[in-house]
């Protein structure tokens, strides 16, 4: 009988253990560095443009790990995409403009000892996109979605991959025969090293 109270101690014992460990670990203030391989693509009137680039971002945010590993939280982040890309034919034109995203997202998943998977889901601006005739560049406000994984090295820091899609459609850009609705996407994978404090 005490063999058994013992062994049950023992588990309740780990199991405080485990999530004292993925709070300590998880929980508080961060920030970080990422690299980024980002795809943008851009459609209007049946002509498309895509870019790839390579850039680096900064972010940082909050997380709060519950008792039994369940943790959200909140982030802001900066990036970035460069390159540019043409979008034309005999009459219709539009430059594809680098630029920056800035992006205030939700963080939610569950967490272990060394292991965070969490789903992300926000808004996101970028000032970069499509240059119509005129000149016209727009500020442009998106839902964006993700998923990622994070993984504790030390105490304090961490790695982590994610993939992230922004969903820039809806501008209209005068690509000199009227008005035409943009239907533009930038997909971002990351990786990123984060201290946290």
């Amino acid at each position: 009988m005490q063999y058994r109270l013992g062994l049950l101690a023992l588990a309740i014992a780990v199991g405080f253990v485990s999530r004292g460990e993925a709070q300590e670990r998880f929980d508080g203030y961060y920030a970080g560095l990422s690299l980024n391989a980002a795809r943008a693509t851009a459609e209007a009137g049946g002509l498309d443009a895509e870019q790839r680039s390579s850039t680096l971002g900064i972010y940082g945010g909050l997380t709060r790990v519950q008792p039994g590993g369940f943790a959200w939280g909140a982030e802001l982040g900066l990036t970035g995409f460069s390159g540019e890309g043409t979008l034309r034919d005999g009459r219709e034109r539009g430059d594809h403009e680098s630029g920056g995203i800035l992006s205030a997202k939700g963080r939610l998943g569950y967490a272990t000892e060394q292991l965070f998977v969490f789903g992300t889901l926000g808004l996101s601006a970028t000032n970069g996109g499509l240059m119509d005739d005129k000149d016209d560049t727009n500020i442009t406000i998106s839902p964006m979605i993700g998923l990622g994984a994070e993984f504790a090295v030390t105490e304090d820091w961490s790695v982590r991959l994610d993939a992230t899609r922004h969903n820039f459609s809806g501008p209209r850009y005068d690509f000199g025969a009227g008005k035409e609705r943009v239907d533009a996407h930038v997909d971002v994978i990351s990786f990123g090293i984060s201290r946290k404090f």
